[in-house]
């Protein structure tokens, strides 16, 4: 992966992201700001060698005499001593240390009071320097008496605050490229074309009220759905280019339920026959058909004849140009209903319409979308954002094609919205002068009737 796919994880993530690194860098003020105020005092000493009677010492085994004196200072004996000379117990972590090279000694105290932190290092420092002063072989001398600190050496919270929020960056970062890989979800256009090259031929936004909804149903005759048939009139362009030309007949499925696909199709429908393309309409979910509903078509359904397939049983709807043919009830085999029956329909209804739109049921679960759509010109996928795994759509891709189908391409459904910036193009025509009441191009529905195709 590289840093640009690192990016767009991270991007993608980004609530996560923010999540993890807040509340890490919360514990670590909480950390910070509750953590005992510790306190430090050093005194520092030199140890020079008496070079009349130890000559010249190299900077090697200075620094190991040093370290002995160094052992030394932290020992029990001069931390007994020190605790005489105070009167009691020091109440301070005692650390010595040297500079390489040097006769620099450190004796450092730290402890939960500056005044305490002090008298430890002056008593360690006293200890010290009586331990050795019968030593003959070198002088000390107290360079830099233990002062008594102003500012607590711990904690120091800016340094815990970065730290915490470096850790909880590295935390989320880490986070946010397991859950791409183990839940994983289509959610962009950049996400699809990692999993397929089929072109992506409509992104519809994600919309509250179809959210709220009961169930599928038309966009054209709400005002506040400008956006969604803008949406649907850009996907009945791209279908034209990637579509067969002539009486194409054109199924719309989905990996899974619930994806939108009979939405689509009755709004694609329409988007068509807003055009003059006399459309019809084929429900072939035999299981859980939806478009009598959509339309309010409640005619005898087409598989109730399954021997000789009658075009006449599509049903004008309310819009010009636009047929249904309805499923009817569940049956109670619709594999062997669509085996027997549905490529000889499909022929009878090519001379009576310019374009046969396919409701059919999801790939996966069942086998009735792969009967279809050996028999169409073409095949529409729609892929719900968010819900459906590259994993289903490689598979549902993979069905198709083993039936023989020709899949045109893909239609991203429940998507996120897209830029602004574009309405006054979106929307061509909402306004009529200035201040005018908005005007929505729905077509104007016209009274039902049967209408013999």
């Amino acid at each position: 992966m590289d840093l640009r796919e690192l990016l767009s994880v991270v991007w993608k993530r980004r609530y996560l992201v923010l999540l993890v690194v807040l509340l890490c860098a919360g514990f670590g003020a909480a950390f910070a700001f509750t953590k005992q105020e510790r306190y430090e005092s050093t005194a520092t000493i030199a140890i020079v060698p008496d070079i009349e009677t130890q000559g010249f010492i190299p900077a090697e085994g200075l620094s190991t005499l040093l370290g002995t004196y160094a052992e030394t200072a932290e020992s029990e004996a001069v931390l007994a001593r020190a605790q005489e000379i105070v009167g009691g117990p020091l109440r301070a972590d005692i650390t010595a240390s040297t500079e390489e090279g040097t006769g620099i000694l450190r004796i450092s105290a730290r402890a939960d009071s500056s005044a305490v932190a002090t008298d430890a290092a002056d008593a360690v420092t006293t200890a010290f320097t009586q331990r050795i002063a019968s030593d003959k072989f070198v002088t000390t001398q107290v360079v830099n008496p233990a002062g008594t600190p102003r500012e607590p050496v711990q904690p120091r919270p800016p340094l815990i605050i970065a730290t915490s929020t470096a850790v909880g960056l590295g935390l989320a970062v880490l986070l946010a490229l397991a859950m791409e890989r183990l839940r994983r979800r289509i959610e962009t256009p950049a996400d699809l074309a990692e999993v397929t090259k089929l072109p992506l031929i409509a992104q519809l936004p994600w919309d509250r009220t179809l959210a709220r909804g009961r169930g599928p149903r038309l966009v054209w005759d709400d005002r506040s759905l400008v956006d969604l048939q803008e949406s649907f009139r850009s996907l009945r362009t791209n279908l034209t280019f990637v579509a067969d030309h002539g009486n194409s007949a054109i199924q719309v499925t989905s990996p899974g339920a619930g994806e939108g696909k009979s939405t689509i199709v009755a709004n694609l429908g329409m988007a068509f026959a807003q055009v003059g393309v006399k459309t019809a309409i084929v429900d072939a979910d035999l299981r859980r058909p939806a478009q009598q509903q959509i339309f309010e078509v409640y005619s005898r359904p087409w598989v109730q004849d399954p021997i000789q397939p009658d075009p006449t049983r599509a049903w004008r709807t309310r819009y010009p140009n636009l047929f249904v043919l309805p499923a009817g009830p569940p049956v109670e085999d619709p594999a062997a209903v669509l085996h027997i029956v549905f490529a000889r329909l499909l022929e009878s209804l090519r001379s009576s319409f310019e374009l046969i739109l396919i409701d059919s049921p999801p790939v996966l679960p069942v086998s009735d979308a792969r009967i279809t759509a050996a028999w169409v010109d073409g095949v529409v996928l729609a892929a719900a954002a968010r819900k459906d795994r590259p994993s289903s759509l490689e598979h549902s891709i993979s069905e198709l094609e083993l039936a023989g189908a020709s899949v045109k391409g893909i239609v991203l459904n429940q998507a996120a919205a897209v830029s602004a910036g574009y309405e006054y193009y979106r929307h061509p025509g909402v306004f009529d002068g200035d201040g005018g009441e908005p005007r929505v191009g729905a077509i104007e529905p016209v009274s039902p009737a049967r209408d013999e195709p």
